[in-house]
């Protein structure tokens, strides 16, 4: 069962209280809840200052990366459980094992794919030599907290994007959810860091097209794992790689 037939069969399973949150209505709900995830990991950021190097570095990284991480799938839950009355039934399809195997292996790839992709544009116009790819000088330290933070944090953004946002928008179409919520993604990450930094607008579309690409690995999967290991592969490979 994919992630559209998942998305339906749990509207089909509410009554009219929770089929006439549409339109307007739902949109500020919608807007409530990521305001709130948003404020939510601004003020956990806020509240685990990072060390400046060493041991209280890393800690500091892993315990952070943790709790936002609750933080957003907790948030992703219960929103997704008030927004479509469907609980568990959605939540169990977000993390359906069935027959993922190769469609984790094809996230993985999804998400080299997009590193090569976004350091080809970052990098332009190229040298003489053409490109290649080289290791951030980084501490044992940082690459170890990195690692974590990006196994693990992307987690907690797909079920918030992905497995709430998108699987509320089904309702109007998998076009709509797509561009929509592949929108909001690209608008909440306009601040983003990356060593491979792209015009404001750019970075924009290149967002955009990045949470497409987790959007249809979730709808014909009709699991988010290959949307995570795709998220998690890209956002690991920027993190310690860069292209030039």
């Amino acid at each position: 069962m994919g992630a559209m037939e998942t998305a339906n069969d749990g509207y089909a399973a509410v009554g009219p209280r929770r089929e006439a949150r549409t339109g307007l209505g739902l949109g500020l709900r919608l807007a409530a809840v990521l305001a709130l995830g948003y404020l939510g990991g601004f003020l956990l950021t806020l509240a685990v200052p990072r060390g400046a190097s060493g041991p209280g570095y890393l800690s500091s990284a892993i315990l952070q990366t943790v709790l936002i991480l609750f933080f957003n799938a907790g948030l992703a839950a219960a929103g997704t459980a008030y927004l479509t009355g469907a609980w568990p039934r959605v939540l169990r399809g977000w993390f359906r094992a069935a027959g993922t195997a190769r469609a984790v292996f094809a996230g993985v790839a999804a998400g080299a794919a997009l590193f090569a992709v976004y350091g080809v544009l970052s990098a332009w116009p190229w040298s003489a030599g053409g490109l290649s790819v080289h290791f951030k000088q980084l501490e044992s330290y940082e690459v170890i907290a990195r690692v974590f933070k990006h196994l693990a944090g992307p987690a907690g953004e797909e079920m918030l994007f992905r497995g709430m946002l998108f699987t509320v928008l089904a309702r109007f179409g998998a076009r709509r959810a797509v561009l929509l919520s592949s929108l909001v993604f690209a608008l909440f990450h306009l601040n983003s860091g990356s060593s491979m930094d792209l015009p404001q607008a750019l970075r924009v579309g290149w967002f955009f097209f990045a949470g497409a690409a987790y959007c249809e690995l979730f709808r014909r999967s009709g699991s988010l794992l290959p949307a995570i290991a795709a998220h998690s592969g890209y956002n690991l490979l920027t993190s310690l790689f860069y292209l030039g």
